[in-house]
């Protein structure tokens, strides 16, 4: 597929700038899984490690299958001259630092959801998460579009954004969320059934996921950017886009507390204790 006209498809990657910010999430990458391994690992529960590590690794290859169908549809555009490939999707060259980003931000973002409702979470708990995920974009994404300028977002009618002082569609920030909360809610459905083998549907849940939270909230908003509509008709399209966005993740975040007991029948039992260590005491 040919790249969109208006795409700045002469971007050029400035290798001291990918060398850093791809250490950084290579890096940032690494510690997410060595953090969500070692409590199983010290817990010899391997089932539980399995279930961390696949939901993480499924948001990797989020990269592979969802990046490039994502940023032609939302118009977005990465450098491509001397960029480390990865995949080429829907005529977008998406790089190979884009994977880590995937794990600890997609994979890690629904995993601490995950965990949040296992451990009997409060529906505030939730909207302090999607906060903290809202922070994260933006400290993730205006670094690399403004400084290193890895990839930068386009089109004469994007909504809310400007090239200079908001590179980051808002738009964008308010549907993020729900590529963490969607997934985590689903797996958590998927896990609900008894097989021991259902964990390894994961992969399919979490691109399937992606997909249907990207679509139910942007359609108008995309619908707009490709069709040449006017600023005007593009704004309010994005304003659905954000309104129902935030409903999503408030209901979301009311729903997940009734989640917690989706995965019980999958947890390692607790050892009982040891009645014999603490002897009753001998009368004198």
């Amino acid at each position: 597929m040919n790249p969109p006209g208006d795409a700045p498809v002469h971007m050029v990657v400035d290798p001291a700038w990918q060398w850093g910010f791809g250490l950084l999430h290579f890096g940032v990458a690494a510690l997410t899984v060595v953090l969500a391994a070692r409590g199983p690992i010290r817990q010899r529960d391997w089932r539980e490690l399995t279930f961390r590590m696949v939901v993480l690794f499924s948001g990797a290859l989020g990269a592979v299958v969802f990046e490039g169908a994502v940023d032609r549809a939302g118009k977005l555009w990465y450098a491509e001259q001397g960029a480390w490939p990865l995949v080429t999707l829907w005529g977008v060259h998406v790089p190979l630092w884009v994977a880590p980003v995937y794990l600890w931000f997609i994979g890690g973002g629904a995993l601490v959801i995950i965990q949040k409702i296992r451990n009997g979470g409060r529906p505030r708990d939730f909207l302090y998460i999607f906060g903290g995920i809202a922070v994260a974009d933006l400290l993730l994404e205006i670094p690399i579009i403004k400084i290193a300028g890895l990839y930068t977002y386009y089109g004469d009618n994007q909504p809310f954004f400007h090239p200079e002082w908001f590179p980051l569609p808002l738009w964008f920030i308010t549907t993020n969320r729900l590529l963490d909360l969607v997934p985590a809610m689903l797996i958590l459905v998927l896990m609900s059934a008894r097989s021991k083998h259902v964990m390894w549907a994961i992969p399919v849940v979490m691109f399937g996921s992606m997909y249907v939270s990207y679509a139910f909230v942007t359609w108008p908003t995309i619908a707009a950017l490709h069709s040449g509509a006017s600023a005007l008709v593009a704004h309010l399209a994005a304003t659905y886009t954000i309104v129902i966005g935030l409903l999503a993740t408030y209901f979301g975040a009311q729903l997940a507390p009734r989640m917690k007991e989706l995965m019980k029948h999958h947890e390692k039992p607790r050892a009982a204790p040891d009645v014999t260590a603490s002897p009753l005491p001998v009368r004198a």
